[in-house]
């Protein structure tokens, strides 16, 4: 069903009354948006090919983000231990991991800011975390 919600091949007429129980409520969990006789699905889906393809892109990607993450964690880790004091040496990892983390959110941050993502005007639960996107 999700597959033919995707393709707009989805033939309302036809759905049985389960189909309608999962399509009513996978609407009340925002998982589909309808608007009027349109349901658009607010998660991707791949096809075999199609992940593939995402899968080259996400590995060439992971490739130059840990590239970044090792310079970031050796820039932060000089001057992080210039400054240290003698009995948080041991920290000094924790420390510099804490930093990196803060990166997270203020990634989400750049890409709002940028008008990249948008955030749900709703707090309706997603699949297993909230999916920002832009329309």
């Amino acid at each position: 069903m999700f597959k033919n919600i995707a393709e707009y091949t989805l033939d309302m007429d036809n759905l049985t009354k389960y189909q309608k129980e999962i399509l009513s409520y996978a609407i009340q969990q925002n998982y589909i948006i309808k608007d009027g006789n349109e349901l658009t699905l607010n998660f991707p889906i791949f096809y075999k090919e199609e992940l593939a393809t995402v899968n080259k892109i996400l590995e060439r990607v992971y490739t130059e983000v840990k590239k970044i993450f090792n310079k970031l964690y050796e820039e932060l880790a000089s001057v992080i231990r210039e400054g240290m004091p003698k009995f948080l040496e041991k920290e000094t990892d924790n420390y510099i991991f804490a930093l990196i983390f803060d990166l997270v959110p203020l990634t989400f941050e750049y890409a709002l800011d940028r008008q990249i993502i948008t955030k749900p005007e709703s707090e309706a639960p997603y699949l297993t975390f909230y999916i920002w996107y832009k329309k």
